[in-house]
């Protein structure tokens, strides 16, 4: 007998808020919007201001979404 067996994969959600900063990191600087948004995250973390380097890591995570190609699963038929 074969056991089906669910699998959950961990989802990292992002707010609206995110998006939009990361819309606007796009437009001012391009493909180097993750590296500016990762230089921000680092510079608030050697500060000792995790809060805020979160807040840019989230904003990271949503450039880099918005600048990956998509999958091939992603297109629509």
């Amino acid at each position: 007998m074969i056991r089906e067996h669910a699998v959950r994969l961990a989802r990292y959600e992002v707010s609206a808020d995110s998006y939009r900063s990361a819309k606007k990191l796009v437009d001012q600087f391009g493909e180097e919007a993750s590296g500016h948004a990762k230089r921000r995250m680092e510079a608030f973390l050697a500060e000792g201001n995790e809060e805020r380097a979160a807040a840019w890591v989230d904003v990271a995570f949503a450039i880099d979404e918005m600048q990956r190609s998509p999958h091939p699963d992603d297109r629509l038929s």
